[in-house]
């Protein structure tokens, strides 16, 4: 990230690409997240979990499973990763379910200076966190 602002370079991260638009494409650099799959953490007590940035929904229920944990709701195709799930507002199946960013607690963004920005749903009501990801999916169509 430090480099590529050095050097003027626009970075755009990618989840696992899946998308029938372009916005997966980088103008400057494609930041790929498929080393960053896993489980981080779980809070048993609180029932959340912290995820990296590239895992991939479909392994979510397994990494979920030995803590008596699930997704409230994952859609039929579930190979994106979580974050680019929730970053593009992807939905899960079913009228009277959530989609995947509402059931995040938080996030922590890679800034292009290399900075860790956090976003927490206890500090910012809920309608901020969906204006964020409306945020990003504008962004996204409007500077591909």
């Amino acid at each position: 990230m430090l480099a590529a602002a050095a050097q003027g370079l626009r970075v755009k991260a990618v989840g696992a690409g899946h998308s029938f638009t372009d916005i997966a494409l980088a103008p400057d650099v494609l930041l790929e997240l498929d080393d960053l799959q896993g489980l981080v953490g779980v809070e048993e007590v609180r029932r959340r979990v912290t995820l990296l940035a590239g895992t991939r929904l479909h392994r979510v229920p397994a990494l979920l499973a030995p803590y008596g944990l699930a997704m409230e709701n994952l859609g039929d195709i579930d190979r994106q990763s979580i974050s680019g799930a929730i970053s593009t507002g992807t939905h899960g199946t079913g009228a009277r379910f959530r989609g995947l960013a509402a059931q995040v607690v938080g996030v922590t963004l890679i800034t292009a200076d290399g900075a860790n920005s956090m976003v927490r749903r206890h500090l910012y009501p809920d309608h901020q966190i969906r204006k964020y990801v409306a945020i990003q999916q504008w962004f996204a169509e409007k500077h591909p």
